[in-house]
């Protein structure tokens, strides 16, 4: 995209930040689902940004769970996006059950790849220290729902996944 690569600059406003953002989250728009999953990854760049306030970070996120609606196939742009602002959200609550609730659709999904995913990103957002023992809770009881899927690979990552989160 390139705009991901000026809004990630330490010099760049954060007006000039959300107005790159904005124009990211009108691009998600596009039938084209690699333009689509292209955007959803340079906001994930943005909102996981270090130097961004948790405002701006939930701002980001509810720019791309509002752009995707109740689409679960949102790529993989989309949940790396999800997993970089879930992580960098230093265990801010309402952000990160917002990127659960997303994440967790897509544990639903027919295709085992999304499944698969889904297990991995969860798993990472849970595994961070900083998230409080409530929203753990709910990513674990998340995980234990797929735990006996149909496809191995989303049993195995869910597995390796709720390691990851009880062991945090």
């Amino acid at each position: 995209h390139g705009l991901e690569a000026i809004a990630c600059l330490d010099a760049v406003s954060e007006d000039s930040r959300a107005a790159i953002a904005v124009k990211l989250a009108q691009g998600m728009s596009h039938n084209d689902c690699k333009a689509h999953s292209a955007a959803a990854y340079a906001l994930g760049q943005i909102g996981s940004l270090r130097t961004v306030n948790s405002s701006f970070r939930s701002f980001v996120a509810e720019a791309l769970v509002r752009q995707t609606g109740d689409d679960v196939r949102f790529g993989p742009g989309f949940q790396a996006a999800l997993k970089g602002i879930g992580t960098a959200g230093n265990g801010h609550s309402r952000l990160l059950e917002m990127v659960i609730e997303k994440l967790a659709l897509a544990l639903g999904d027919d295709d085992s790849a999304t499944r698969t995913s889904a297990a991995r990103a969860l798993g990472t957002v849970g595994a961070v220290k900083a998230v409080p023992s409530g929203v753990r809770e709910n990513i674990v009881e998340r995980l234990a729902n797929v735990l006996d899927d149909s496809h191995v690979n989303v049993r195995r990552r869910s597995t390796e996944a709720l390691g990851a989160v009880c062991s945090a």
